[in-house]
This record gives C-alpha cells, sequence and structure tokens, in this order.
C-alpha cells in the first residue's frame, strides 16, 4: 500500500510527464508542419513540375518527398547537406511520437521505488492481429526525450529560417520569432 507522501510524489511526476509530453509532441510536430510547408511552397516550382501531385499526410511521405526534392535540380538540391541530417534525426523520434500521441498513459512503482512511466498503444501486425505495443519511461528519460527533441526542434527552425530567407519564400508565422 502507498503512503500518501508516495502517492503526491507520483502524481507530481506524472504531471511533470504529461507536460513533457505535449512538449515532445509540439516539437515533432513543428517540424513535420516544416517539412510540410517547405513542400508545399515547391510544389509549384518549375523544377518540380509533376514531382508532387498532392500534399503527403504521414510523415514518412513528407519524408519521401522532400527526400525526392533534395536529390532533383533544383533551388533545395544546395540545401541537402543541411535538411538530409535533420530528416535523419526526425526519423529517430518517429517511435516515441507514436507511443506519446497514440498511447495510453499510466504509471507504477518498481519493487526499488522508482517510477515508471507506461505507454501502451494498439499496433497491427503484418498478419492483420492486433496486439498491444508496450514503451516504458523513467522520469529522467522522459526529460532527455524531452530536451533531446526541443534542442533538435530549435536546430531544425534555424535552418527552415535560413532556407526560408535566402530562396527568398514566405515565411510562416512559426519561422518568425
Amino acid at each position: 500500500m502507498l503512503t500518501e507522501t508516495q502517492k503526491y510524489r507520483i502524481m507530481e511526476v506524472v504531471d511533470a510527464a504529461m507536460q513533457q509530453r505535449g512538449e515532445i509532441v509540439n516539437s515533432y510536430s513543428q517540424i513535420e508542419f516544416l517539412f510540410a510547408d517547405l513542400i508545399a511552397k515547391m510544389r509549384n516550382h518549375h523544377a518540380y513540375e509533376g514531382t508532387i501531385t498532392g500534399m503527403p499526410f504521414r510523415p514518412e511521405s513528407r519524408i519521401s518527398v522532400l527526400t525526392r526534392l533534395l536529390s532533383m535540380d533544383g533551388p533545395l538540391k544546395r540545401y541537402h547537406d543541411d535538411l538530409a541530417p535533420l530528416i535523419e534525426d526526425f526519423k529517430q523520434f518517429e517511435d516515441d511520437r507514436h507511443f506519446l500521441t497514440h498511447g495510453f498513459a499510466s504509471a507504477s512503482v518498481s519493487p526499488e521505488s522508482n517510477i515508471i512511466l507506461e505507454f501502451r498503444k494498439f499496433a497491427p501486425s503484418k498478419d492483420n492481429q492486433w496486439h498491444i505495443s508496450y514503451r516504458h519511461y523513467t522520469p529522467a528519460k522522459f526529460k532527455y526525450l524531452r530536451e533531446s527533441i526541443s534542442e533538435f526542434s530549435h536546430r531544425a527552425l534555424l535552418v527552415f529560417r535560413r532556407v526560408y530567407l535566402e530562396l527568398r519564400l514566405e515565411e510562416t508565422d512559426v519561422l518568425n520569432p
């Protein structure tokens, strides 16, 4: 049985984690939006004519289209060395994003009295069966994830701001401080 002090401590950790969860998802979403925004701004450029047939919705689709644009002769090619690493870094957060966006959150206390944050989500398998996937975080690992994606998001915003300025693209409100 947990004491009132232990229950209070767990609630503090859970409250902080849910705030961090929002910050993590927000940082990811900002970059996902900027990928789409850049694609939208390039879709009518003559160098990419016929390449972009519709707005890619899923992050994987946006990554695919943007990667293709970076490899083509056009205004984005000169930014390949800046944007391609951002795309690769972005992919590293994908699994965590799925759990944090679509997962059911709960907290528990381990036998060693450590607080564990658990996220569960349903996922289809290749044989069309459904199973529950789990992801566990310590509060320290969760905080590290938030700090990592926040730093990445800031770095990405700086790169996008420079690309938009140099290409004289209309900036989005996200890029204007």
